[in-house]
């Protein structure tokens, strides 16, 4: 235990560090007092037994420094005297701590808010049991590779005969009509087998788990609400459990609730129904938990057996697919794709603190060049460079570094309410595309400043101190006695410094200013982009019929037979008519899937008198729809007719194409009258239709890509076997007036049709226009934020790197003023450095960032297949050299006029006193 008590002997002096002083200083003059009184009485006089005595003890100073060496923590004691003396001197010099504080906050502060998405989203644990043994089923084709979906059979075998998985559970994103007190309203949730949440590890709150016998067809279905959703509708009441809710029409008890926050697969979804899919229903994407021990090798090779037994066993359904088993945290939905354009964001916010530092540098530098008696003295003083107190490091260098690290904890204090005020803005520019298929950064909502990201900013904080310190610290500890007697003469070495840390800053800020330039050329090129119809004074609004009184099944669970169909399309028709009757609605129309919905069918087409088609030749988008359609988004009629009221049900099946179809099939002819069959997904040969129409080409799919040939089908001749295509529908209303002025109105008239059927993603089509280019957007002011962060930061480094290289001149330029030179040669030659160190840094930037974007196209920034994926760059190329020239003379300008600054103050000096200046 004698470690024990040193320990406490240590503390107590270092915490009664006066009294232990006072009691140091008593027993040293006790000491000494023995001393002379022995020397009085050998016969000494007090003046010689008083000398004798000091001689004997030898220094007081050492003394005194080897005894608090012996108490321990001396080490804390000059840290806090090192400490208190930077915020002395700092507090003296303000404007400085200002500039340098806030220089490091815009820089710490962007890390911290990119950080704090990236952690989000990447870097914490999915909220699950054992996430690490989740996996994805993912169904393959064994030709293209493509994912595919798997019928419910497969899924069926895969649950009875695998040995690798504790269970397996399907799921499928959907939505449901909820109606209470409050009436009807759609809510996303998602269809999913009992086995889901012991999958993922996570049971209700409230209430029980979906039990086996959920799912048996004669039993009521049984729904489990979110958190949110109980709040929502049954205000926390516990005794909502065992209570029926009417979905779909039809009643569903109430068992569970699930914690707050908890969501799979869709951040919205906020109710979960179970149901056992039958064998002809689609399921993509199973979940399954491995057990303990299976490796996801091991379970990859024993799907791919049970996926070649049932190729073997059932050619015709699945004899073309493959199986891949993913983990769970590199699905679309929990951000795994992402990785690499955070990774670019990530390196683009490193480039801002980067800068930051290369400024904060530079300011040193300036400000122990003004020190450097200060320093000498010091120095001549005692205070070694190198050793001093026998610590490692000298009493100047901590000195400075404590300086640096005190700067950039307040830097990185004052950061945090940088990156919670950015933070806010990057979850509201968030591109949110859910209504078409996801978010585009998920999870990103649970994005926040909490304890892993404050840490990751006091840690960021403190090399930021260092690196930025580290430079100056050595620059500044190297003075000499001798500096305290010169005056100012220039310092090559600093000089070299400084020069090099503005080198730095302007190639950084080039690369972002590059990069954003970039987003915004490619965005304005994409906004100038012809969609092919009008968007303006359009309102949208779409509906989900999969109810039981207008289709066999709710959800599709056997898509066998359809009896509804009829009731579909005199349900659709009497909203058009009800909806043409508001006052201020010029025309109406629906389709199945709205323009720029990123959402389509994609078939094969078989073209009369055509020799067979290779199969890309063959594949076409086609669409359904009814009403005024292309008369209400103001598509062209080019040639022929469009739908009228006597293409019904009963008459000869008719099509509307698209310029580029008629292009494609019938160059140089008249395609009016000939016939075309829709193949779906490569299967028998449909019903023939005859084109009656061609109109202009729209964009259906996304702005980046190219129209596709289309085909637009009526929806009353949709086959009734094939109904199951029409139970959604997106309608339009053009306007006379603002679009969402008659929101109100156009609810209330959809309500009067059918109240049960909610309307949903009510909408002016701009608003939604503007969320089909959401992408483009997040991306471009991400990258302009950074890249306008780094022209100020890099702009304030070279001005104060001038200025101080005016100021130090102050006495040349004088000498100069006073022989005869002319203002505007002083200005040239003050700014000839300048632009030189300019040029240096736009020529290494342009370099860098021509490097850069090989390496931006290899993480994904670029698609080499444009038919596949949607680039981030539109219409340029990522080496476009007109963005790279006009980058480089904006930030040649802003560096200039940084140098020009400083250099027009010092013509303005007078002669007599730039002499007299030290």
């Amino acid at each position: 235990m004698d470690w024990f008590r040193q320990f406490r002997f240590r503390l107590s002096r270092l915490l009664n560090l006066p009294a232990s002083q006072e009691d140091l200083a008593d027993e040293i003059q006790s000491h000494i007092e023995i001393e002379i009184d022995e020397n009085i009485e050998r016969g000494m006089s007090p003046t010689e037994a008083r000398r004798a005595a000091r001689l004997k003890f030898g220094s007081i100073a050492s003394a005194r420094e080897e005894s608090r060496e012996a108490w321990g923590f001396v080490w804390l004691e000059t840290t806090f005297l090192d400490l208190r003396y930077a915020v002395r001197s700092l507090c003296q010099n303000p404007g400085f701590t200002a500039v340098v504080v806030v220089s490091l906050a815009l820089g710490i502060g962007a890390n911290t808010a990119v950080f704090s998405v990236v952690n989000a989203i990447l870097l914490r644990p999915l909220p699950y049991e054992d996430p690490e043994r989740i996996v994805l089923i993912q169904a393959t084709d064994t030709q293209s590779g493509q994912l595919r979906s798997r019928l419910a059979a497969d899924y069926h075998a895969w649950e009875e005969e695998n040995q690798v998985f504790e269970r397996i559970a399907y799921w499928i994103n959907t939505d449901f009509t909820v109606k209470n007190d409050g009436g009807a309203q759609r809510i996303e949730g998602q269809r999913v087998s009992v086995s889901l949440f012991s999958v993922l590890g996570v049971q209700p709150i409230l209430g029980r788990d979906f039990l086996p016998g959920d799912e048996k067809d004669a039993a009521a279905p049984a729904v489990i609400l979110s958190y949110r959703l109980w709040e929502r509708l049954f205000e926390k009441d516990p005794n909502a459990i065992g209570k029926n809710l009417r979905i779909n029409l039809e009643n569903a008890t109430v068992v569970g609730v699930m914690p707050p926050g908890f969501f799979f697969a869709n951040e919205k979804a906020l109710i979960w129904l179970t149901g056992r899919p039958g064998p002809g229903f689609k399921v993509r994407d199973p979940t399954a938990r491995l057990k303990p021990g299976v490796s996801i090798e091991q379970a990859q090779v024993a799907m791919e057996t049970l996926a070649a037994q049932r190729a073997q066993e059932y050619p015709e359904t699945s004899g073309d697919l493959g199986v891949i088993v993913m983990p769970l945290h590199e699905a679309s939905f929990t951000g795994g794709p992402l990785r690499e354009r955070l990774f670019i964001f990530s390196c683009a916010v490193g480039f801002v603190l980067l800068i930051a530092c290369a400024n904060v540098a530079g300011l040193l530098l300036v400000r122990s060049s003004s020190r450097r008696k200060e320093m000498a003295t010091r120095l001549a003083l005692g205070a070694g460079r190198w050793r001093s107190f026998r610590v490692p490091w000298g009493r100047l260098v901590r000195q400075l570094l404590t300086e640096s690290t005190l700067l950039a904890m307040a830097g990185g204090a004052l950061g945090v309410a940088v990156a919670y005020g950015g933070l806010k803005v990057l979850l509201a520019f968030n591109p949110d595309s859910h209504q078409f298929g996801g978010r585009f950064f998920p999870r990103m909502n649970e994005a926040g400043i909490d304890g892993e990201v404050l840490g990751y900013t006091l840690l960021i904080s403190l090399l930021t101190g260092l690196v930025a310190g580290i430079a100056p610290a050595f620059k500044g500890s190297k003075h000499n006695l001798n500096e305290a007697s010169r005056g100012a003469t220039p310092d090559s070495g600093q000089q070299r410094s400084s020069s090099l840390l503005v080198v730095a800053q302007v190639a950084l800020a080039l690369v972002l200013l590059i990069g954003a330039g970039l987003m915004i050329n490619s965005f304005v090129r994409l906004q100038s982009v012809d969609v092919g119809f009008n968007p303006d004074d359009v309102l949208t609004f779409r509906v989900n019929l999969r109810q039981r009184e207008y289709a066999n099944n709710p959800e599709g669970f056997d898509h066998g037979n359809y009896s509804g169909k009829s009731r579909l399309t005199d349900y659709y028709q009497q909203v058009l008519e009800r909806v043409r009757a508001v006052p201020g609605v010029e025309s109406a129309a629906g389709i199945v899937f709205l323009p720029l919905s990123h959402w389509t069918w994609n078939s094969f087409v078989g073209v009369d008198g055509r020799p067979p088609m290779e199969k890309d030749e063959m594949f076409v988008r086609h669409n359904h729809v009814m009403g005024d359609f292309f008369q209400t988004l103001g598509i062209p009629l080019l040639r022929g007719r469009v739908f009228t009221a006597q293409d019904s049900a009963e008459a000869p099946g008719v099509v509307v194409i698209s310029e580029g179809m008629a292009r494609r099939y019938w160059p140089d002819q008249d395609p009016i009258g000939r016939q075309l069959v829709l193949q779906q997904g490569g299967a028998a040969a449909g019903r023939p239709l005859q084109v009656v129409g061609v109109v202009g080409d729209i964009h259906q799919w996304n702005l980046q890509f190219e129209p596709r040939a289309a085909v637009y089908v009526p929806t009353v001749q949709v086959p009734g076997d094939d109904s199951r295509r029409i139970l959604r529908m997106g309608f339009m209303a053009r306007t006379s007036s603002e679009a969402a002025s008659l929101i109100p109105a156009v609810r209330a008239a959809v309500a009067e049709v059918d109240s049960e059927v909610p309307i949903y993603a009510v909408a002016p089509m701009k608003r939604l226009y503007l969320i089909w280019t959401g992408e483009s957007r997040f991306y471009m002011l991400l990258l302009g934020v950074f890249a306008g962060l780094a022209l100020i930061l890099s702009a304030i480094g070279v001005y104060g790197v001038m200025a101080h290289s005016v100021s130090r001149r102050t006495h040349e330029i004088g000498i100069r003023m006073a022989l005869g030179a002319q203002s505007s040669e002083v200005l040239k030659a003050v700014m000839r450095w300048g632009v030189a160190l300019t040029m240096i840094g736009v020529a290494l930037g342009l370099a860098t960032t021509f490097i850069l974007t090989r390496v931006t196209g290899a993480f994904g920034l670029t698609s080499a297949d444009p038919s596949e994926s949607m680039d981030v760059l539109y219409g340029i190329t990522p080496t476009d050299p007109a963005t790279f020239a006009a980058v480089a003379i904006v930030m040649t300008a802003v560096a200039l006029l940084a140098c020009y600054i400083p250099a027009r103050r010092a013509t303005k000096v007078e002669p007599v006193i730039a002499l007299r200046h030290e």
